[in-house]
């Protein structure tokens, strides 16, 4: 949400979940986060085996479909200067850079 932004910080990130919180319990909805770190954790493991894996730990079927749903069609691009890569699909790892949330 505020990875890799100009003049957002964790502050910008807890301030906007602690408003978003507080209208939610006003108005009676569930809130809740989902937090991680996918710039190391996957480099070695194909999103298949990562899915497999979630499974086989307990997560239930919706969080092993979100994930799913955000390895679907992965891609990269790599600029540097004012040379430019074509995109990639990606098999494993997740692109520099990147943040997760896909909900924005």
């Amino acid at each position: 949400m505020s990875g890799f932004i100009e003049d957002h910080s964790c502050q910008s990130v807890l301030m906007h979940l602690v408003d978003q919180y507080i209208l939610n319990l006003e108005n009676r909805a569930v809130s809740g986060a989902l937090l991680t770190d996918v710039s190391k954790a996957f480099d070695c493991l194909s999103y298949k085996l990562i899915i497999s894996k979630l499974q086989a730990y307990g997560f239930d079927k919706y969080s092993c479909k979100l994930m799913a749903n955000y390895f679907t069609n992965l891609q990269q691009k790599v600029k540097a200067a004012i040379a430019r890569c074509n995109w990639s699909y990606l098999s494993k790892g997740a692109p520099q850079g990147s943040y997760f949330d896909p909900f924005i």
